[in-house]
């Protein structure tokens, strides 16, 4: 979480919006970098994902919205934009993301491993710690199968599920019986 708001915080303003949008929602970078402003309507974003062909209905976080109030005043089509108000291309804005964990890397302000795509699996992670399903994040994520979803959950920390678990299992009848 501390590496999550670090990075919100400290990379350049042009990157903030698509980190953002895949911190909160897990849509993959070329969902993230194609959205156009018109996705954006009643409080959702509404997308059909480019890999899966998936048609999401995502909630909008206050968080977010707050983000997408300060960073989409600019003249591109799609809700991210560089600094000159053009849509992102892939590669300028993997040259630029690159750089800008490489930079915080250095300052000592995250570790090793953080990758774009790792927000996706965050964002499953969160939603199944949050107590959430495997088809309720398979559906969030846009996956088609539970296998994918399971997949992009399997380092969720469940302790908690478990210890409520045991605190419900009786398998010799004992609790029943007091």
């Amino acid at each position: 979480m501390d590496e999550r708001r670090t990075v919100l915080a400290e990379i350049p303003d042009q990157l903030k919006l698509p980190v953002a949008l895949a911190m909160f929602t897990g849509l993959r970078k070329g969902d993230v970098l194609s959205l156009t402003k018109g996705a954006i309507r009643d409080g959702k974003i509404w997308r059909r994902t480019n890999k899966t062909g998936q048609e999401l209905s995502l909630p909008i976080h206050p968080d977010l919205a707050e983000l997408l109030a300060r960073y989409s005043q600019h003249d591109a089509i799609t809700v991210a934009a560089t600094t000159n108000g053009t849509p992102w291309t892939e590669s300028g804005f993997n040259s630029s993301f690159i750089k800008a964990l490489a930079k915080l890397k250095q300052e000592g302000k995250i570790g090793d491993g953080l990758t774009f795509h790792g927000l996706r699996h965050t964002v499953g992670k969160l939603l199944v710690e949050a107590g959430y399903d495997i088809d309720t994040v398979r559906r969030w994520l846009g996956q088609r199968t539970f296998a994918m979803a399971a997949y992009y959950t399997e380092t969720a920390d469940t302790s908690q599920r478990m210890r409520e678990v045991v605190a419900k299992l009786d398998p010799l009848g004992s609790k029943s019986r007091t």
